[in-house]
């Protein structure tokens, strides 16, 4: 039963078939590609998803820049999450290549002990149509809770 809970929570979102869902041509696929990113260990693959000027907020601290957030965030996280759902439960398309969307995210990490936590929460990523057409986060808001693993 664990297994499948685990092998459901690692699976990309959902998207129409053949299609991007709610989502621009292209945006599904780096959205799929940055939640399935935390999973792994490489932390250069993660910072690369975030613009130069990305910010990062949460209840506690902000970051600014995407090295600022990869020394602090991804320095500190990546490696320990070992499952990630983001549910989209809304999708906003703006004027000049921008795209927020927020909805709810759980989570499971191993903190440096070895035990597991798990967390649940709110988001907001705005994504942001780059000059060569990539998508990156420009912000991302998190407000997540401490749940029974």
């Amino acid at each position: 039963m664990a297994a499948l809970v685990v092998l459901a929570a690692c699976a990309p979102s959902r998207t129409a078939a053949g299609g991007e869902g709610p989502f621009p041509a292209g945006l599904g696929a780096t959205r799929d590609a940055y939640v399935a990113a935390w999973g792994g260990t490489d932390r250069a693959a993660l910072a690369s998803f975030f613009a130069e000027d990305g910010r990062v907020v949460f209840r506690d601290y902000t970051l600014e820049g995407r090295a600022r957030i990869d020394a602090r965030w991804l320095a500190e996280d990546v490696g320990r999450v070992s499952a990630l759902v983001m549910t989209p439960g809304s999708v906003t398309r703006a004027a000049g290549g921008e795209v927020t969307e927020a909805g709810t995210v759980t989570l499971r990490f191993r903190r440096e002990g070895g035990e597991v936590g798990a967390e649940r929460g709110t988001y907001e990523h705005v994504w942001a149509r780059q000059p060569d057409g990539a998508w990156k986060l420009r912000s991302v808001r998190m407000d997540t809770h401490p749940v029974p693993p």
